[in-house]
């Protein structure tokens, strides 16, 4: 459950709420256990000179490798891209480990990467991002389509591609239809009800998550419970 999307919500005029899709695969990471990544954002900004001085000969020793030795390398270099939070070029690494590997684990890596570098761009600037990181999903879920959790986190980049509007809350359904009381899947499909206006229905969702977490000291529980709240408070007579 560790990152977190800020959104942006419509109510008739333009209404500003602080809400938090929940995702659920941020943690599963392979190379050691990667830093969590804020969601605030991380200006793109290029390696200090300690960093690069470590990358550049790296770099240069990978293209001269292959198989399990480049591959090793290449792991050293994702570790140094996230250790200088350039998740983007990060992710372009891993990327190249999984389709060498073609390791389940390897795609949801750098799915999670092109996911949180997207978090950090603004407008527009995520749409290339939020595709990647589809595509990566994509890869694990062609390996493992039963993986809700990865279906759960893709939907939830499908709300910054344009090109596809309504697979956020398709593939979300999916996740639904296949276990119902997915958290994750149901915290999100309330954000995508007031998305589009449907604050009634969003209200009965967040509710419904209440109830599948049960422990009010719980994050998500809470979180719900600030989401009903606002809701509540913005639209009057709801």
């Amino acid at each position: 459950m560790g990152r977190q999307v800020m959104m942006l919500v419509g109510a008739g005029v333009l209404l500003v709420m602080a809400l938090y899709l929940v995702t659920v695969v941020s943690k599963q990471r392979t190379g050691g256990g990667s830093p969590a990544v804020a969601a605030a954002t991380v200006p793109s900004q290029p390696l200090d000179a300690t960093l690069q001085a470590q990358v550049t000969p790296l770099e240069a020793e990978i293209e001269h490798l292959t198989g399990t030795a480049q591959i090793e390398k290449q792991q050293e270099l994702v570790n140094l891209f996230i250790l200088g939070r350039r998740y983007d070029r990060a992710a372009a690494v891993m990327e190249a480990i999984a389709e060498a590997r073609g390791n389940i684990q390897d795609w949801i890596y750098a799915g999670n990467l092109y996911f949180d570098w997207m978090q950090q761009q603004v407008g527009q600037a995520r749409v290339p991002f939020a595709k990647q990181a589809i595509a990566a999903y994509q890869q694990a879920l062609d390996l493992d389509p039963a993986n809700l959790d990865v279906r759960t986190d893709m939907a939830v980049a499908y709300l910054d591609d344009p090109d596809n509007p309504m697979e956020a809350i398709r593939q979300t359904n999916q996740v639904l239809e296949l276990d119902s009381t997915h958290i994750q899947a149901n915290f999100n499909r309330g954000v995508m009800l007031m998305r589009i206006n449907r604050f009634e229905q969003a209200l009965a969702q967040f509710e419904h998550v209440k109830t599948l977490v049960g422990d009010p000291d719980d994050e998500v529980y809470q979180r719900a419970e600030a989401v009903i709240e606002r809701i509540q408070q913005s639209t009057p007579g709801s």
